[in-house]
């Protein structure tokens, strides 16, 4: 089901996507032969992101209410990339109705859409019962490395979540995996409202196309942005993977842009600390991790 999803969804972006773009609505709808199953549902939803135009919009809004909490969430993640105003507050709305999973994600889906759409909503992302993670073995080095080669853009489902004007900054290795930076904002903006701060872009070694990885989520530490912000490293669909602070030192070009991260508790994580540094254009980034991950979600049979 997922290559034929892929299939639909790059067929249906094109000219005449015309059909495909039926079929997905058909699939996400639970039409079709025989019974569609939840999850199936929910990705279809999912691919409905790049397709984008009113269609798909007005099926994310239907997705939000869905009684599946997985469709629910895929409903959430395309609005919080093709969203209006008005879909904030179906998105809070709906948040306390899931499980404490989903909800999670959906708090995440609420602050994308708000910080697209340049407003402020009262709804933090669950801090208290998270639990940081330690690195112990320390037997992962983070650094700063060469960009690799290639042009380096978001791939149009997952391009609303990239920085306006994004640029980019700087690339860091973390164990095998090599994250380009992008940031569009310059640093004394970062403390002065809620924002999307960067992406970080991974590299399909098969193909040599980019896509998002991570999103970097701000918010100004106090209502006077007194340079501090909170950070939020989440991805697209919405699962938070790393939580720290961040620190804005002066501004335009002698400015420059702290952060300090550590990864939080949950399915396929590992331990890693990274302090990151921007200044004159330059990015600065070490830290270190665990190699060994924690247990994934297995579903259960039957």
């Amino acid at each position: 089901p997922g290559a034929a999803l892929g299939l639909l969804q790059e067929a249906a972006v094109g000219r005449d996507g015309e059909k495909a773009r039926t079929a997905l609505i058909e699939v996400a709808q639970g039409r079709g032969r025989g019974d569609v199953a939840d999850g199936v549902r929910a990705a279809a939803v999912r691919a409905l992101a790049g397709v984008g135009g009113s269609k798909a919009l007005n099926l994310a809004r239907k997705a939000l209410e869905d009684d599946d909490p997985e469709v629910a969430v895929s409903g959430a993640t395309v609005l919080a990339l093709l969203g209006a105003d008005d879909d904030l507050d179906r998105l809070v709305g709906r948040r306390l109705q899931l499980p404490e999973r989903q909800q999670a994600r959906v708090d995440t889906a609420i602050r994308m859409l708000a910080a697209r759409r340049g407003r402020s909503v009262d709804v933090r992302l669950p801090r208290e019962d998270e639990k940081i993670l330690s690195a112990q073995k320390k037997d992962l080095t983070i650094e700063a490395v060469a960009v690799p080669e290639g042009e380096h853009r978001a791939e149009a489902a997952w391009s609303a979540l990239v920085p306006e004007k994004a640029r980019t900054v700087g690339a860091f290795s973390c164990g095998p995996r090599t994250h380009v930076v992008q940031v569009g904002a310059a640093p004394e903006a970062l403390a002065k409202a809620p924002a999307i701060a960067a992406t970080l872009l991974g590299q399909n070694e098969s193909t040599g196309e980019s896509f998002v990885r991570w999103v970097v989520l701000i918010e100004p530490d106090g209502p006077n942005g007194n340079g501090g912000f909170n950070v939020t490293v989440a991805r697209p669909t919405g699962e938070v993977g790393f939580r720290g602070t961040g620190k804005v030192d002066g501004e335009g070009p002698r400015g420059s842009v702290s952060v300090e991260i550590d990864a939080v508790e949950g399915p396929g994580a590992s331990a890693v600390h990274v302090v990151a540094r921007l200044s004159g254009g330059e990015l600065q980034v070490e830290g270190v991790g665990d190699s060994v991950r924690q247990a994934r979600l297995v579903p259960r049979k039957g």
